[in-house]
């Protein structure tokens, strides 16, 4: 029925032409309606269908369709290349410009942005339209198809009726001289096929989602739907990394998924750790590489530029005898896309056949790793640990790996003991204004791939019995002073703490006065000791001279502040303690000790209530000051309980008699102290 409505319509516009001896305008209709585009999936089953495609016909779904893009897993090998890693290997070898016919692809312009815009093509030249020139011919393009546009003129006939005009109504069917005649004008849009991406997006977002193939047992991220994620869904797993350069030393083979490409030049990075994938020295944070000629030996004094991701492209480096070379950690890129770093550079060498050749575009399998930057870092906030030092708890030190995550020096580097430097402040509000000039620790070197501890000896107080033989750098002059921590090396940087710590300067604690020995009992056998029932006195709190504003408590004040120049850091103070609470607590001990087994001592003395009182010491003990608070500087032996006069019951030369020492070139030079005695 449709095709004889069709006949009929045909039959009557030409029968209106051949009456009509005018010319005639007419508006063609648009072709039938489109077939339904099938999607990339569609076109994949019916190809396994028909055997185009080797692949199990039962296995057509979706899941199968992505398993069919991305290929079984192969055996651990080469780094599978991407797009545009290929894309370089046709760049060197030469490789048509789409948007040049006839030339060939600069083989400078391979950065992701010019491959970006090779994939782009060149632009389609506009469609010709037909037109009617004046000698009446049909002209496509510009040019005279030598075709008339109009019919000859036919013989004269009779005047016949006005032709008919036909028009499409606003229902879409034709009309001739406003009659529906019921046939459409426009044909229905076929639906829009489906592309192997968008498939892919609507499995990730699904429900049930795809799996990861590079993580088997887990779920692709839905939040990984950009082109980027297909391609990088779609890639194979990485291969096993190659053989290594042993640490320390300068040359070594180049890493097994780096392979000599022969032919030209190739400019590899040596591996400083093979089975963790290390190139970047840890001695100097820079990277060696060997330049190898055409046939895989190594270019003596090849020059290389323009190395993918070096800070200057415009750079030289020249190779020694052997082929090797090191870009500085300065040159190395700061925390850059991988893709940019990997690629070609441009080598001039001299090749197997003994000719110079200049700026070769190299193979493209040179690889640039980040700068390795490296942080000291505390974990807990610093304090004043007793009163000899001030600590500083949980240092770790830490590096920048690719994305800008830190993470702990791993163990596996080697020379992991490394100083850790307390340096003076010349400016207490700039944390990396370091002097020369250092404050002292307790230990030589940390471990720096674990947490540490450093104590920072105390700046002392000058007091009558315990001062510098000359000069010492432990020595407090009374002024404010700020440190900081400063790590002495690794990856050639030379990181330190953000923090500015002010240090909290220590006094020496009181020594003893009007002491007083009770019941003396002289020795009965050969080897035997006298002892006294007891010896009381106090302590000199008076002739100590406290200073109470440089006595602190243990945790230490913070601020956060920031530089001049915008950078955040911590500011940590000690802060004096109460009166009160410091007069009060029972902090000041004193020992008469003759050997581990003939020891006692009191724990009373405060400086509130300094009496002590002790029981049974033995002529010759050792006497010993010491502080369980933070408070003082502990003096340890002062002297010895002895019968000056040599003659044992002497209670008239019954003295505490003086140490006269040195230590760390500070003169503990107390006073010989008397002893009374009462029977």
């Amino acid at each position: 029925m449709k095709c004889a409505k069709n006949t009929m319509v045909l039959g009557i516009i030409l029968l209106l032409l051949h009456s009509c001896s005018s010319e005639l305008t007419i508006e063609m209709p648009k072709g039938p309606a489109g077939t339904a585009g099938a999607s990339a999936y569609d076109v994949w089953v019916q190809a396994v269908k028909d055997g185009v495609i080797n692949w199990d016909a039962g296995r057509t779904d979706l899941a199968n369709y992505f398993l069919y893009l991305k290929g079984e897993d192969g055996q651990n090998g080469s780094n599978g290349k991407d797009a545009y890693q290929l894309w370089l290997d046709q760049v060197a070898n030469g490789i048509d410009d789409p948007h040049n016919p006839g030339q060939q692809w600069p083989k400078n312009e391979t950065t992701i942005e010019d491959f970006w815009y090779f994939l782009t093509g060149a632009p389609g030249q506009n469609g010709a339209t037909p037109t009617i020139g004046a000698n009446g011919n049909w002209v496509i393009d510009g040019k005279d198809t030598g075709i008339s546009a109009k019919g000859a003129d036919g013989q004269n006939g009779t005047n016949g009726q006005n032709g008919s005009v036909i028009t499409i109504g606003a229902n879409g069917n034709w009309f001739i001289d406003g009659v529906d005649t019921g046939v459409e004008a426009f044909g229905q849009n076929g639906a829009q096929g489906q592309s192997a991406y968008d498939l892919w997006v609507q499995e990730v977002t699904s429900a049930a989602g795809l799996e990861d193939p590079h993580n088997p047992g887990q779920l692709w991220s839905k939040d990984k739907t950009s082109t980027q994620d297909f391609w990088d869904y779609l890639r194979g797993k990485d291969g096993k990394p190659g053989e290594t350069e042993q640490p320390g030393g300068d040359t070594g083979q180049p890493g097994g998924d780096i392979k000599i490409i022969l032919g030209k030049a190739n400019v590899i990075p040596l591996y400083v750790n093979q089975d963790y994938n290390e190139f970047v020295r840890w001695e100097d944070g820079a990277v060696n590489y060997i330049v190898y000629n055409d046939i895989g030996n190594p270019a003596a004094g090849a020059e290389v530029k323009g190395m993918p991701g070096i800070k200057d492209p415009n750079k030289v480096y020249i190779a020694d005898a052997n082929g090797l070379f090191r870009v500085p950690k300065e040159d190395l890129p700061d925390n850059e896309n991988v893709i940019r770093r990997r690629g070609t550079a441009l080598v001039t060498y001299t090749n197997s056949q003994n000719v110079l050749i200049n700026d070769e575009v190299s193979a493209p399998n040179t690889y640039v790793p980040d700068r390795m930057y490296v942080r000291l870092r505390l974990q807990s906030n610093p304090d004043i640990s007793d009163g000899t030092y001030m600590r500083c708890s949980d240092i770790v030190v830490e590096r920048e790996t690719d994305g800008g995550v830190w993470q702990t020096i791993p163990a596996y580097l080697g020379n992991l003991r490394q100083h850790i430097i307390a340096y003076e402040l010349a400016d207490s509000n700039d944390p990396t204004s370091y002097r020369t000039a250092s404050y002292s620790t307790d230990i030589d070197s940390i471990n720096i791939s674990a947490s540490n501890t450093v104590r920072i000896n105390r700046l002392r107080k000058r007091a009558s019995y315990y001062h510098p033989v000359t000069t010492s750098p432990l020595e407090w002059d009374g002024n404010d002073q700020y440190f900081t921590l400063v790590l002495e090396s690794y990856y050639g940087e030379k990181p330190q703490i953000a923090a500015v710590i002010k240090m909290a300067p220590v006094q020496a604690m009181p020594i003893i006065t009007k002491v007083e020995a009770y019941s003396y009992s002289p020795p009965v056998n050969p080897g035997d000791v006298g002892y006294f029932g007891r010896v009381t006195g106090e302590m000199d709190i008076a002739g100590a001279n406290i200073d109470y504003s440089i006595l602190f408590k243990n945790t230490l004040g913070t601020q956060s502040l920031t530089t001049s120049g915008g950078s955040p850091y911590t500011y940590y103070y000690p802060v004096t303690d109460d009166r009160n609470v410091i007069e009060n607590l029972s902090q000041l001990r004193v020992t008469f000790l003759l050997t581990n087994n003939f020891s006692a001592y009191d724990y009373a003395p405060s400086i509130s209530n300094p009496n002590f009182s002790i029981g049974t010491p033995r002529i010759g003990s050792s006497v010993i000051l010491t502080c369980s608070s933070s408070y003082f500087y502990p003096l340890n032996t002062i002297g010895y309980l002895r019968f000056a006069s040599g003659t044992d019951g002497d209670f008239s030369s019954l003295t505490i008699v003086k140490r006269t020492t040195t230590v760390n070139g500070w003169q503990y030079d107390f006073p010989n102290i008397p002893v009374s005695y009462t029977p």
